[in-house]
């Protein structure tokens, strides 16, 4: 019985092994791409609540920092002495960031 030579692309690179490298690079392709647009996605979403969580915390931090000089202002047109003026709104802020960290640390704990 004559054999037949294995089919050959015009490379002369047998056809199944051609096949099978470009089924490969097929799949490859195909996984690869799903796997950024996943990527791709979730980083989108963090970044989207990290800028906002981050814009909330500026927007928080200015708005204490009034509250605080108008707290001051108002003690002093009461009279207070001026370093009283500044000391009892600094303890105030203090106490709370002191309860906020705790009750975040419990929060943790749980």
């Amino acid at each position: 019985m004559i054999e037949k030579p294995a089919e050959t692309n015009p490379q002369g690179v047998p056809l199944i092994e051609d096949l099978i490298r470009r089924s490969k690079e097929f799949l490859g392709g195909v996984v690869t791409e799903y796997v950024w647009q996943s990527i791709r996605r979730v980083l989108h979403g963090a970044m989207e609540r990290l800028i906002v969580h981050l814009t909330a915390a500026a927007l928080f931090a200015c708005s204490a920092v009034f509250l605080m000089i108008a707290g001051t202002e108002g003690l002093k047109q009461m009279g207070l002495a001026p370093w009283m003026a500044f000391l009892l709104p600094g303890i105030a802020g203090v106490l709370a960031g002191w309860l906020i960290l705790k009750c975040a640390n419990n929060r943790v704990q749980s």
